[in-house]
């Protein structure tokens, strides 16, 4: 439907009639004045007079078309322009967004759309009645860095990110996005703007930088060395974990910067079959997955499991990302376990043929061979004591010697007595006659005991006697020991042959009294119930039923013996809930295939306590149809346990203590070199300078001067070291107190610059503002000294220097950068304590590693602070603040705001806040 109320369109009517209007005046001024009457006769004079008269009617008639049709037109381009307008209006209000434009010259909000209430809570009119609203809402973090942004914007551009309080004080993040608008003269006209509301979109950044910090962390923390290695023959560094020093002795730095040293790292007997591995898994793409030994950096040798996968990095290159699992003490263990089962089996082996051969002598012969051999012994005997006169003397009954061992003087009939008192040996007699094994080194013996030992062919360097006791006495001992190998047995080796000696012992007290059986087996009973493990016979099938367990399973489990035999499921109800399914498993399957069973596990207790045992089993197979039988040993290892990972703990304590000597070691050398190398540069001037003008009296005014002068800066540079060493101990010993006055710092920073000597040729750029403070300023002055020192020190001559001084909140800070090389973030704490350089230090003037420590322990002395950033830009960016005032007795330290931290940046002045531009949403 037409608007008939279009002013365009009343516009072209309006034309129309005025033209018609025109016309009809004409045509009546013309008759009321005869004009037309006079003008008729000259008309018909003309020629073509109708010809003419037809073009004028026809003109005119073309007249009023062409105002209809502008009339016409006029009114469907203020349609459209409605449209447009309503659909631009609509579109803009459905955003979701806020919409808003400023007048460019007063900087005033002139339109915002609805949403401002949904993200923010205020209403358009609110919003535009208020020209404080904006900045009044702004987060306090974020005020001064947006609207200084907003001030200094000179683009037809602005974009930025801030948080603003909404009106029932939620934090909202918004993102700012505004175009500037110029008239056809390019002159601003408004900005058009568009606010998003990113809350989220931050929210969900947060949570993926916690959930990397706490990847990162977990990384850090697991016991193991997490890397990334190219694909090459080299297996080159990428990235190296933090672990990695702690496993190899090498510090990560060191393998990225050394690509061969895996290489050179790996065992001689491993080198061949791991670069072998290596190689064809770079060829298969399949898991590199292997077990080999390194040499570390201090020449031991650790076992580790390597296991990488090949994976596509975020470059698109194909990398082996993989880790480092120290096995050392698994392998250590392995081995000792290894050992002790060995034993453990020759044990079952002579427990078995000792008690069930009708004489345990035609067995001996091949028990001690199993023994000695399963312990790695050069020899094993067994003695018996006897009495001669009142004296107790042992004899020697049986004796083997592994192959290769020539011991000539041996006769498996010796009978000679030897006297325990009058050969030298009483104290052996008193530790095995107490049941206490004789175990050590023979160089650790008394010299009576270490001359027959270490005398004859062939010398002994370790013994290891296992006392035997029959029905309570002691009956003997079997010797074990060892020639041209001073390796100890380990407790669990000695508590297995210790097991081996008590089934000896029950053999022997078995012949004893094979007259009599039922005293043999009470007897039998009495020796296994006293030795230090619960000896079990069980049913030979599935039933688990226990017949027989000695009274010592009560001390170990618990569990009464009574209880044991009469509930078969009491073990396995025990055995702790994590060992319980490998457990039972094995023991059944070790019945099924009828052999001998062994593992450790842990057995809880009925008062909730956890105790580790080692339960080994030999199948009893019957002869007489009488039923198989397990016939087991269950000794408690707790201790074992626990004294296995004390030890480890010690091991990881005493490798820390190293590390730390290494490194006090490390810095002290650095700081006698150093100071060696500053002391004596001085020390050659001053003396090569004196010496010259002592020879050379005559020399000219100018010369003397030159050299004066050359002396004197040598002996400024001596005083200077030896000031900043001095003041290092006062500090240290707490002697030291500013004396404090006002002082315009900017003037003494600039006064200072200008003085010092390391800067003479150098660009340094100056931005000293007057700022006053109660500060003691000698030692201010060394500060920024040391700083520009430093600064020169460690930068090339074509760099750049920058010394800022400014006032901050309630303090001064003070800024000195360069354009150099800068701080790596791990460096960035340590350079500030003393005698710790960064990694830039010039080899021709290294410095002492103090200057950097005296301004912050100076600063502190202020109740400031020092710290060091990245300039932006690159480079070094150190900087130290001072308290205006005082600080009071009794109250803070210092009043510097919370916001200031070693990642701050300097904030805007007063003065810059005061400039910012009127508000924006």
């Amino acid at each position: 439907m037409t608007d008939r109320s279009d002013p365009s369109r009343r516009t072209g009517a309006l034309d129309l009639l005025l033209a018609g209007g025109a016309v009809a005046g004409v045509y009546a001024a013309g008759a009321l004045l005869n004009a037309w009457d006079r003008l008729e006769e000259p008309l018909r004079a003309w020629p073509h007079m109708d010809e003419l008269l037809a073009l004028a009617v026809l003109s005119s008639l073309a007249w009023v078309g062409v105002a209809l049709r502008r009339s016409r037109l006029a009114a469907r381009a203020e349609r459209l322009r409605r449209e447009a307008e309503l659909q631009l209006r609509s579109l803009l209000e459905n955003l979701p967004a806020i919409a808003y434009i400023e007048d460019a010259r007063t900087r005033r909000t002139t339109y915002v759309s609805p949403q401002i209430e949904t993200v923010l809570g205020f209403t358009p009119d609110e919003w535009l009645a208020s020209p404080t609203l904006w900045t009044d809402r702004l987060h306090p973090d974020d005020r001064d860095r947006v609207v200084a942004s907003d001030a200094a914007d000179e683009g037809d551009v602005w974009s930025i990110d801030y948080r603003m309080l909404a009106r029932d004080g939620r934090t909202v993040w918004l993102h700012n996005e505004a175009v500037l608008v110029r008239d056809e003269r390019g002159e601003p006209r408004w900005w058009q703007g568009i606010v998003t509301d990113i809350t989220e979109r931050k929210a969900s950044e947060e949570r993926l930088a916690r959930t990397e910090e706490r990847l990162r962390r977990l990384l850090e923390d697991l016991p193991v060395v997490v890397y990334v290695d190219a694909v090459d023959e080299l297996s080159t560094a990428l990235y190296v974990g933090p672990r990695y020093q702690e496993l190899t002795g090498y510090s990560p730095e060191e393998r990225l910067r050394q690509p061969d040293l895996w290489l050179r790292m790996l065992h001689p007997e491993d080198r061949e079959r791991v670069i072998a591995e290596s190689r064809r898994t770079n060829e298969t793409g399949e898991p590199f997955d292997m077990e080999y030994r390194i040499v570390t950096a201090d020449g031991r040798v650790v076992w580790v499991r390597d296991r990488a996968y090949l994976v596509t990095d975020a470059d698109g290159r194909r990398v082996w990302q993989g880790v480092l699992i120290d096995i050392t003490d698994r392998y250590e263990a392995a081995l000792s376990l290894a050992r002790r089962d060995r034993i453990l089996h020759a044990t079952a082996f002579a427990a078995e043929r000792l008690l069930s051969a009708e004489d345990w002598s035609a067995a001996l012969d091949e028990v001690l061979e199993r023994l000695g051999t399963a312990a790695e012994a050069s020899r094993a005997t067994l003695w018996r004591n006897g009495r001669t006169d009142d004296d107790l003397v042992t004899t020697l009954v049986r004796a083997w010697h592994a192959p290769g061992i020539d011991w000539p003087e041996v006769d498996r009939s010796l009978t000679t007595a030897f006297s325990w008192s009058g050969g030298g040996f009483a104290r052996w007699a008193e530790e095995l006659g107490s049941g206490r094994v004789v175990h050590g080194r023979v160089a650790a013996f008394p010299p009576s005991e270490r001359a027959l030992l270490a005398a004859g062919p062939l010398p002994i360097d370790v013994v290891l006697c296992v006392p035997i006791f029959v029905a309570g006495r002691w009956w003997g001992y079997v010797g074990l020991d060892r020639c041209g190998d001073d390796r100890l047995w380990q407790e669990p080796e000695i508590e297995g042959l210790e097991i081996g000696a008590n089934a000896l012992g029950a053999a022997i007290a078995r012949a004893e009294v094979e007259a009599r059986v039922r005293e043999a087996e009470e007897r039998f009973r009495g020796i296994v119930e006293h030795i230090p493990a619960a000896v079990y016979l069980d049913r030979g099938d599935d039933s688990m039923q226990t017949l027989y367990v000695s009274p010592q399973i009560e001390a170990i489990t618990g569990i009464t013996p009574e209880a044991w035999v009469a509930e078969p499921d009491i073990w396995v109800r025990a055995v702790h809930p994590a060992d319980r399914e490998r457990v039972v498993h094995g023991y059944l399957e070790a019945i099924r295939r009828k052999e001998a069973w062994r593992d450790d596990y842990r057995v809880r207790t009925p008062d909730g306590r956890t105790v580790w045992v080692h339960d080994e089993t030999t199948f009893l197979r019957s002869s007489d149809g009488g039923g198989d039988l397990i016939q087991g040993v269950l000794f408690d290892i707790t201790e074992r346990k626990l004294a296995e990972q004390a030890l480890r703990d010690s091991e990881r304590r005493e490798r820390e203590a190293a590390d730390r000597l290494r490194a006090l070691d490390e810095m002290k050398n650095t700081f006698l070199a150093a100071v060696s190398h500053e002391l004596r540069s001085p020390l050659t001037s001053i003396l090569g300078l004196a010496l010259t003008l002592e020879r050379a009296p005559d020399l000219p005014a100018s010369e003397s001067e030159e050299l004066l002068r050359r002396l004197a800066g040598s002996a400024r540079k001596l005083d200077r070291l030896l000031r900043d060493l001095l003041d290092i101990d006062r500090l240290n010993r707490g002697i030291v107190e500013p004396q404090r006055r006002l002082v315009d710092v900017g003037r003494l920073a600039r006064q200072t610059c200008e003085q010092v000597d390391a800067l003479a040729g150098r660009q340094v750029i100056l931005r000293c503002d007057p700022t006053s403070a109660e500060i003691d300023p000698a030692k201010v002055e060394r500060i920024v000294e040391n700083l520009l020192t430093n600064a020169a020190r460690h930068t090339g001559p074509d760099h750049r220097i920058w010394l800022r001084v400014g006032a901050h909140d309630d303090g001064v800070l003070i800024v000195v950068e360069d354009d150099g090389p800068g701080i790596p973030e791990p460096l960035r704490r340590a350079i500030f304590e003393p005698f710790r350089q960064g990694p830039s230090r010039p080899a021709h003037a290294p410095g002492t590693g103090i200057g950097l420590a005296l301004v912050a322990r100076f600063a502190e002395l202020h109740g400031g602070r020092a710290w060091v950033e990245e300039r932006e830009g690159g480079g070094a960016s150190f900087r130290v603040w001072l308290p205006r005032r005082t600080p009071t007795a009794g109250g803070p330290a210092t009043s510097r705001p919370d916001g200031l931290s070693p990642d701050a940046r300097t904030p805007a002045t007063a003065s810059g806040a005061a400039e910012a531009a009127a508000p924006r949403p």
